[in-house]
């Protein structure tokens, strides 16, 4: 999947959404390579599940990060830095179970939240789970994201042949 923002275009949000990643507690992975960007480009993961709550991570090309959580119109946000941005592939795995949240990059812990959502309420919607290109007008700026992976806690797989 290709985020772009064409050079010379106004609009500086590109979204797309998947309603087959909207899920109540999951585990999500992908990679994703900044392309063509400014430094304060950034690639945003935002997650919906009601009107009254959400998080978001932000990555942006100058290596900061940022996890954001509203829950009940309470914002919480922690910012950071990680050594290990592009041009290399950058693995996201988001865990979210019941009420938690944890992010991964690369294999090593990001960050966590014990409220970042409500166990008890889940609004399904086509735009629950997006993907944002965040970018300054007038230049291109892209981000690829491949190999993306769902697991669903609720429903887990049955292997043939394993009790």
């Amino acid at each position: 999947m290709i985020l772009k923002i064409p050079e010379g275009k106004e609009k500086t949000d590109l979204m797309i959404y998947n309603p087959t990643l909207n899920r109540r507690n999951f585990v999500l992975s992908f990679d994703l390579r900044f392309g063509e960007t400014q430094p304060d480009d950034y690639v945003r993961f935002q997650f919906n599940p009601t009107t009254d709550q959400n998080f978001s991570l932000d990555l942006s090309k100058d290596k900061n990060w940022n996890f954001r959580w509203v829950f009940h119109n309470d914002w919480k946000s922690i910012t950071g830095e990680y050594d290990q941005f592009p041009p290399e592939r950058i693995n996201v795995v988001f865990i979210v179970q019941g009420s938690e949240c944890a992010i991964y990059l690369n294999h090593a812990p990001l960050d966590y939240s014990s409220i970042c959502m409500a166990a008890s309420r889940f609004r399904p919607s086509t735009r629950s789970v997006s993907f944002h290109m965040i970018a300054v007008p007038d230049h291109t700026a892209i981000v690829n994201i491949d190999n993306v992976k769902m697991w669903d806690l609720d429903e887990p797989p049955v292997f043939i042949g394993h009790p």
